[in-house]
């Protein structure tokens, strides 16, 4: 918080990023032991492999629901996921825009990644522990 005591706007960001990944984990309907391993390894795929890869990685493993919470929340930060839609669907990638677009795109998904983690460890690593 501001010292003032309001709150600045990437307060505000944050707090609902928070909220949305916390209910977009909560509503995880696959497997939640591979959603909670993906979810883990997000943030070293993106650093490594990049969007693209990381998104045809999680299709070629059927992640369907986690790029969908990926496509969610990088919607909320940019305002679109059209970028995320054309990589996993593999149409029209030439038409991604700038380069500039694909780092803002790639930065707001990485973000995503923290709170997915995060909200994955706490909700579905303590159900793997309740089942054990």
């Amino acid at each position: 918080m501001l010292s003032s005591g309001r709150v600045s706007c990437m307060e505000i960001q944050s707090m609902r990023m928070a909220q949305k990944a916390k209910e977009l984990v909560q509503s995880v309907k696959g497997n939640k032991e591979d959603y909670l391993r993906f979810a883990r390894g997000l943030g070293s795929m993106f650093v490594q492999n990049g969007l693209a890869g990381t998104l045809i990685f999680l299709k070629q493993k059927k992640q369907f629901e986690l790029i969908e919470h990926l496509k969610e929340l990088t919607k909320l930060q940019t305002g679109s996921d059209e970028l995320i839609s054309m990589l996993v669907d593999s149409t029209n990638v030439s038409d991604w825009g700038s380069a500039h677009n694909y780092l803002r795109t790639q930065s707001a998904a990485l973000e995503s990644t923290k709170w997915l983690k995060r909200y994955a460890e706490v909700i579905l690593g303590s159900e793997s522990n309740d089942h054990t």
